[in-house]
C-alpha cells in the first residue's frame, strides 16, 4: 500500500500501514482515512480520499456474492401500490421481500429533516460553485464543492455528460468533496451500508456517475419510462437509493413507477447506455394487465428503494410550480459493476 500511494505529494493524510486484501481490511484502511480527513476538513483531502477509494476498489479482493440471489420473478404476476414501511420496520428481508415482490420500497422518514436540509444546501453549493468554475475561478473554497473527479493517471470520461448535468441542476456526488463527505456519513448514521451489506452478502460500492445531488425544476423535461437493467445488464446486482430532499409529486415533479417486477426487461430494446425509453404501447399494456402506474407524494426525508428491473421515469404534466431536489445514489456488489462506473469503496 505504501507504494502504491507514496507519488502522492498532497494532501498530507495519514496512511495506515495495512495489507489491503480482503473486505474486512479495506473497510477498516477507509475508515481510518474518512476519520482523518473529517478532522482537518481539508478540501484537497477529501478529494483526495474519493481517489482513493476508487483506488482502493481496484486492488481489493472482494468474496463473490452469494448464490442464488434475488433474481427471480415476481411472486405475484401484477399488482398495484408500493410497499410501505416506518424506518423501524426496515431490516435486510423487509428490504429483499419488497424487492423481489414489487422492485421497490418506500420508507418513510428514513432520512432525518435537518440531513435533508443540509444536503439540499450543499447541492445550492455545488451547482454555484460549477458555475463559478466554469465561469474560470479556481480556488480552494470551490474545491470543497465542486471539483470534478479524475481516477487517478486516468483520463475524464464523464467530462461531457459533467457539462450537461450540471447544466440541467445534476451533480454527481464524487464531484463534491465535501458532500460526498457528508452523504457517506449521513448513509451510516441511517444504518445504509449495514442493511445493503446484509442484502447483497457482501460490502456494496457506490459508483461515480450513479450517485448525484439533483435540482429538478418545475418546467416540463421529457423524460421516458425505462428500466436500469438496460444500463447496468442483467448480471450487475444493483440497488438504488433515491431520497426526496424536499417535497415532491404535488408542486414539485416526483417519479412515477410501475410497481411490481417484472422478473427481467418489459420490451426487447438493445443493450446501450444512454436509457432507452419503454415505448407508450408497452407501459399501456402493462397497466391494463393489472399493474397501473403511481405517483406518490413523497415528504423531506423520504426514501425509496429500487432495483433496476423497476420501469420508472420523471413525474411529467403540467401545475408544478417548485423545484425539486433528490439524492440518487445507487449501489452495487463490488465484484459484478462495470468499470465503466468507476466504483468507489465505501
Amino acid at each position: 500500500m505504501k507504494r502504491l500511494f507514496a507519488r502522492r505529494s498532497a494532501p498530507a493524510i495519514p496512511v495506515p500501514e495495512y495489507d489491503v486484501r480482503g473486505a474486512d481490511n479495506e473497510l477498516r484502511w477507509v475508515t481510518t482515512l474518512s476519520e482523518a480527513v473529517r478532522e482537518t476538513s481539508d478540501p484537497a483531502a477529501e478529494a483526495e480520499l474519493i481517489r482513493l477509494r476508487h483506488e482502493v476498489w481496484q486492488i481489493g479482493e472482494y468474496p463473490q456474492p452469494p448464490q442464488p440471489w434475488p433474481e427471480t420473478p415476481a411472486a405475484e404476476a401484477g399488482g398495484s401500490g408500493i410497499p410501505t414501511i416506518r424506518p423501524g420496520e426496515l431490516n435486510a428481508q423487509v428490504l429483499s421481500d419488497a424487492i423481489n415482490r414489487r422492485s421497490c420500497l418506500l420508507v418513510r422518514g428514513l432520512m432525518s429533516k435537518r440531513d435533508a436540509d443540509e444536503l439540499v444546501a450543499g447541492t445550492d453549493r455545488a451547482l454555484e460553485a460549477s458555475q463559478r468554475r466554469a465561469a474560470g475561478e479556481t480556488g480552494p473554497a470551490l474545491d470543497s464543492w465542486f471539483l470534478p473527479f479524475v481516477p487517478e493517471g486516468g483520463k475524464d470520461e464523464y467530462s461531457r455528460a459533467r457539462k450537461w448535468t450540471t447544466e440541467t441542476g445534476t451533480v454527481y456526488a464524487a464531484d463534491s468533496p465535501r458532500n460526498f463527505s457528508r452523504m457517506v456519513d449521513i448513509c451510516n448514521s441511517m444504518g445504509i451500508l449495514d442493511l445493503l451489506t446484509e442484502y447483497f452478502g457482501v460490502r456494496p460500492v457506490m459508483s461515480v456517475p450513479k450517485a448525484a445531488f439533483k435540482r429538478v425544476p418545475a418546467v416540463d423535461a421529457p423524460v421516458g419510462w425505462h428500466q436500469d437493467i438496460q444500463a447496468y445488464g442483467a448480471k450487475t446486482r444493483a440497488l438504488n437509493m433515491w431520497v426526496a430532499l424536499s417535497p415532491c409529486g404535488k408542486d414539485a415533479r416526483g417519479l412515477s413507477l410501475l410497481p411490481f417486477n417484472p422478473g427481467g426487461q418489459v420490451e426487447d430494446l438493445p443493450p446501450a447506455p444512454p436509457l432507452l425509453s419503454i415505448s407508450d404501447e408497452t407501459i399501456d399494456r402493462l397497466v391494463a394487465e393489472g399493474t397501473p402506474a403511481v405517483a406518490p407524494v413523497f415528504d423531506k426525508g423520504d426514501v425509496l428503494f429500487f432495483d433496476t428491473l423497476l420501469p420508472h421515469t420523471t413525474q411529467q404534466g403540467d401545475g408544478f410550480s417548485k423545484a425539486r431536489y433528490a439524492l440518487e445514489c445507487w449501489f452495487f456488489a463490488p465484484t459484478t459493476v462495470d468499470e465503466i462506473w468507476l466504483p468507489l469503496q465505501v
